[in-house]
This record gives structure tokens, sequence and C-alpha cells, in this order.
């Protein structure tokens, strides 16, 4: 999923990146992720409560025109609520 997120950079800013000569690809508008553990002992965050918190502000900025890079969803909190968590945000994101 990185290297997706390099390679399309690379793209957008001009720079040629290795694939097929037959490949199609797409500029998009706004690139947005959401990779890593964002922690934080000073704010009293967790990752659970990172990702929650961010989750307004992507579902604010996602359109059609958005590359949305997410990193292991629902880290933190239960599988199966993370599960539900995650099939809540991405069919908001796709209405």
């Amino acid at each position: 999923m990185k290297t997706i997120g390099l390679l399309q950079l690379m793209l957008q800013s001009g720079i040629l990146i290795p694939v097929h000569e037959r490949s199609e690809t797409f500029l998009f508008e706004r690139i947005l992720t959401d990779i890593g553990d964002n922690q934080s002992i000073e704010n009293h965050l967790s990752t659970y409560s990172y990702r929650l918190k961010n989750m307004n502000y992507f579902l604010k900025k996602c359109n059609s025109k958005t590359l949305f890079l997410i990193d292991e969803f629902g880290t933190g909190s239960d599988p199966e609520l993370g599960g539900a968590l995650a099939e809540t945000f991405f069919g908001r994101i796709l209405c």
C-alpha cells in the first residue's frame, strides 16, 4: 500500500514510474493517508481513539477523485468492532 501511494505521488509529480507500457494511470485531486501508529501519551490518545478522531475529517474530504490509503483499520479495538466500524466508514465514503 505504501508503494502504491509513493508511485502515485511520483506520477503526479512528473516522475516516471516503473509500470508496464500499456498500464493505465489516473491523477487524483487529493491523496489522503492514515498510515502508522499515532498514539500520544501527552494527549491521552490510543491508536483506536486517534483513528476515530480522524474519520470525520476523512469523511468530509473524500470524493470520487480522492486516493485514500488507510492501514490497519480498527487497530486497538476488538476485531469484530473494528470490522463493523470499517464497513460503516467505507459505506459512507462510497455513497
